[in-house]
């Protein structure tokens, strides 16, 4: 797994090469990477679920307002020589602008709309898109708690409400005299797909 070379390349910045961890400590990393998510995908099921269907929703919306902005040119005279006014406003060759006329957006306005009319047979791209965009992230996460040497056994994890839809965290124990705080920041909006970020911390109890 991506996440197991990781704790590796972390684990030997101290040594010569990767090559100088013990088979032992290798098998260990393998064990507890493949173990932590394990258990973590079924504690993040319903944000993982929460994501990519929004990942999903964001890109259908995406097509449909490149259409609408299109559609909207070329069949709304007095946008399109707003189009073409704010064009030549802008032009580093005013003499050189060509303006636009309606046919220019109307054939790109037909071209989403068959995309839009597939949109339901694309949706295994966005899906395989968004889970490949998520495991990266989750990766980093597992890699992390490897290199603090959770225990998968014993981890336990609760959740915390931060009164925020954007943004929740969680404690993850085991048994250990130190717990590991966790903060998932989430971005989901209107210009940029969905995407989060972990925030992994360690702090000592005793």
């Amino acid at each position: 797994m991506r996440c197991t070379f990781e704790v590796l390349q972390r684990s030997s910045q101290n040594k010569t090469n990767i090559m100088s961890i013990t088979k032992t400590e290798i098998k260990r990393i393998e064990r507890d990477t493949r173990d932590i998510s394990f258990k973590l995908e079924m504690y993040l099921q319903e944000f993982k679920n929460t994501y990519l269907s929004d990942f999903v929703n964001f890109r259908r919306s995406e097509l449909q307002a490149k259409f609408d902005y299109n559609n909207n040119l070329a069949t709304n005279p007095k946008a399109l020589e707003e189009f073409n006014q704010l064009g030549l406003k802008n032009s580093v060759r005013p003499q050189w602008f060509s303006p636009l006329d309606h046919s220019s957006f109307e054939i790109k306005a037909k071209k989403i709309k068959k995309q839009l009319d597939l949109s339901s047979l694309r949706q295994l791209d966005w899906l395989n898109e968004a889970d490949k965009n998520y495991k990266i992230k989750f990766n980093k996460l597992v890699s992390r708690l490897v290199e603090y040497k959770v225990s998968a056994y014993r981890m336990k994890l609760v959740f915390i409400d931060d009164n925020n839809n954007k943004e929740f965290s969680f404690m993850i124990t085991d048994h250990l005299e130190r717990v590991i705080h966790a903060r998932v920041i989430y971005a989901c909006g209107m210009i940029k797909a969905p995407h989060y970020r972990f925030i992994v911390t360690e702090r000592k109890t005793k």
